[in-house]
């Protein structure tokens, strides 16, 4: 989840408010709440229900954004790693060769997802293999670069085990049936909510805010369940700022 205030937000909390205003007003104007006495409402279980699902869906949520936030920073790492391995191989033509290779794919996958966002992940499986199979073709010729090629071969496979990561949290997300089952005890809580409503300003007043509650809840649960078009941009921007950096230290070298 993205800690900034957007727009949306705010739209979405007003609007939440003033249709909560709106739900808090049909007691007064519909008559079929005055069929129900306010002893025979208990909405106890049903709120009690209601909070506990709320915190198992939340949760959910909040790991699966926390564990593709540090996957990413794994991945991130990893790939700066195979950048630095590669170009303490060696001096010679075929190693500097080698050095420009691992570059110019690690570039390119950077640059895809910088310019396209994370939305591109899956179609970023091509420059990775481009990756791996530029690490793969290297033989090394001295005690040192074979130290620094199998190490350079450990991280290629933890890269790759972390990107299966990802782009499985990139797609987990609450299920339709979650999200049934959430607004369906919302609609009981909120039913409940203005048939014991007792009339007076106070109760109105009490609905409102309860009802607003809700609402805006589980809007924070699809803020913090779904990644949005700019999340996804922001995220991408990281990676392409180590394309960046890798540019900026070829300069430096020429």
């Amino acid at each position: 989840m993205n800690e900034k205030l957007r727009l949306r937000h705010i739209v979405g909390i007003f609007l939440a408010v003033v249709f909560a205003a709106i739900l808090a007003t049909l007691p007064s104007y519909v008559s079929v709440f005055d069929a129900f006495s306010i002893e025979k409402v208990d909405s106890a279980t049903a709120a009690a229900f209601f909070v506990f699902v709320l915190a198992f869906l939340m949760n959910n949520a909040i790991v699966k954004n926390r564990q593709l936030r540090e996957n990413m920073n794994i991945e991130l790492s990893r790939l700066r790693r195979i950048h630095h391995l590669s170009q303490r191989m060696g001096k010679s033509a075929v190693d500097k060769r080698y050095m420009k290779k691992v570059d110019v794919a690690l570039n390119e996958y950077f640059s895809l997802l910088g310019t396209q966002g994370m939305r591109a992940y899956y179609a970023s499986r091509a420059p990775f293999r481009a990756i791996t199979a530029t690490i793969y073709d290297y033989t090394p010729k001295t005690i040192k670069s074979q130290i620094l090629y199998g190490e350079l071969m450990h991280v290629t496979r933890e890269v790759a085990v972390t990107r299966q990561l990802i782009s499985s949290q990139l797609q987990r997300g609450i299920s339709s049936y979650g999200w049934v089952v959430l607004v369906s005890i919302e609609a009981i809580v909120i039913l409940s909510n203005l048939i014991a409503q007792d009339g007076t300003l106070a109760g109105f007043a009490i609905s409102m805010a309860t009802i607003a509650t809700i609402l805006i809840v589980t809007l924070l649960i699809w803020e913090v369940d779904y990644i949005s078009r700019a999340e996804m941009k922001e995220y991408g921007e990281r990676y392409g700022k180590n394309a960046l950096g890798i540019e900026d230290k070829k300069k430096k070298v020429k």
